[in-house]
């Protein structure tokens, strides 16, 4: 693989390309951005090969399919060193829900009922019925819901021990909506 190895990745960096990181993107916005597809087997060949402390991932695993999420998450573990962090931002399904619970009938929420109305619109969370089954996939439709439980429930099945759900700051704005989870190895 082209890339070299560093101790820092930013993976689907867009437009957010950071200092001290090898910035990765499937559509690379800048000549410091290098082509990453995180779908890819060899490159998430090359994300095993490769020893790093920090691995940041933005607003990118609604875009994947659960087993190609859990793909990553298994090559990022494996290429993290012992205490290495992986570090994930993207739309809580579970705070989305809690927000037009709230909007819509402040009086009658009941925080159980919302946990089993998010899992049970889970897998219709696509735009499509066909995204669910990856075969008509637009790269601009979030097609899978995450919410900080299933997430760390994921994240602990492929092997992190310490995983920490909080709010985001890389859009601070959108605290309603989104979440932040820092797993380390």
């Amino acid at each position: 693989m082209f890339l070299k190895s560093t101790d820092k990745l930013n993976i689907g960096c867009g437009l957010d390309i950071r200092k001290g990181f090898l910035n990765l993107d499937l559509h690379p916005a800048s000549w410091r951005v290098k082509r990453f597809d995180i779908t890819d087997e060899k490159d998430l060949s090359w994300l095993r090969c490769n020893k790093t402390s920090i691995i940041e991932c933005h607003h990118v695993i609604g875009y994947l399919m659960y087993a190609q999420a859990t793909e990553f998450f298994k090559a990022a573990y494996e290429s993290l060193n012992e205490n290495g962090e992986l570090i994930l931002e993207f739309p809580d399904i579970l705070k989305i829900s809690k927000k037009i619970f709230e909007l819509h009938n402040p009086f009658l929420i009941n925080i159980s009922e919302i946990n089993s109305y998010v899992e049970c619109i889970r897998g219709i969370y696509a735009f499509d019925p066909e995204d669910i089954y990856n075969k008509n996939f637009s790269e601009k439709t979030y097609i899978f819901g995450w919410s900080s439980d299933f997430t760390t429930a994921t994240l602990k099945d492929v092997g992190f021990c310490d995983v920490i759900a909080c709010d985001p700051i890389t859009h601070d704005k959108r605290t309603w909506r989104d979440t932040r989870i820092v797993a380390k190895k």
